[in-house]
């Protein structure tokens, strides 16, 4: 997006917002959303989604203070529009794609576990985003080696039903 001298452009960092016809609504400020725990340095954010009660879900990632930012760590956070962080949730591991549930209550996501046989496991996993509560759902065994007869199982996470 190109605008005139003077306005925000689509070569600058952070989050758009664009009705359905196209039309550009706006920008997400930097500050929404920004971490902040204690002892923690905020490094990079990604929008995830937005709760049918307005608010934003994001995921950023931090280090501690005093420790390498190559050793970050996963948060969850919840945002009002107005900038005020609701509630940053520590996740075990970085996610990827999320969905979340009609209702904003929960979000599904995939987790890649890496095992030390170089193959990959795909779970499913489901988390209150209020209370942080989660719980793995399924898991996709690894595939097996290229030789094998045995069929690949293939995990995709495609929404939620209501």
């Amino acid at each position: 997006m190109v605008g005139d001298e003077g306005e925000d452009t689509a070569d600058q960092p952070g989050a758009y917002l664009f009705s359905e016809a196209g039309g550009r609504l706006g920008t997400i400020p930097a500050e929404v959303g920004a971490l902040q725990v204690a002892g923690y340095v905020h490094l990079e954010r990604h929008l995830l989604g937005q709760l049918p009660d307005g608010r934003y879900l994001l995921l950023d990632y931090a280090a501690k203070q005093g420790t390498s930012p190559r050793k970050t760590e996963p948060f969850l956070v919840l945002s009002s529009p107005n900038a005020k962080v609701g509630r940053a949730l520590p996740l075990r591991f970085p996610i990827g794609t999320v969905f979340v549930s009609p209702s904003g209550k929960s979000i599904a996501y995939l987790e890649d576990r890496h095992l030390p046989t170089y193959r990959t496991e795909v779970h499913l996993w489901v988390k209150d985003v209020e209370t942080g509560a989660e719980r793995e759902v399924f898991a996709a065994p690894p595939p097996p080696p290229p030789n094998s007869l045995e069929p690949n199982v293939t995990l995709r996470l495609l929404g939620w039903v209501e």
